[in-house]
């Protein structure tokens, strides 16, 4: 569960950095934007490779990255960073 926050919280970010609401990201994947909601608070999170691949294209990054905050092997920031630990470590 807390993993689910963490990736939330990432994904969040990663759709606003697009310029998204959470209807337009719903409308591009064909989920409602209580699927988006529920994503993005940690009540669960998708995990199969289908939605992860059609939202990581959605929002132009990789699914490692959609999932671990990694980037081209950089860490957006050091928060970024301390989350990435707490997922692989928890």
């Amino acid at each position: 569960m807390e993993n689910d926050k963490l990736r939330g919280k990432h994904l969040a970010k990663l759709r606003k950095r697009k310029g998204l609401k959470q209807s337009d990201l719903a409308n591009l994947l064909h989920y409602s934007d209580k699927n988006i909601s529920k994503w993005e608070t940690g009540k669960s999170f998708p995990s199969d490779p289908d939605i992860l691949n059609n939202l990581a294209n959605v929002l132009e990054v990789s699914v490692e990255e959609l999932i671990y905050g990694f980037k081209d092997n950089e860490i957006y920031d050091k928060n970024d960073y301390l989350n990435v630990l707490k997922t692989i470590f928890s």
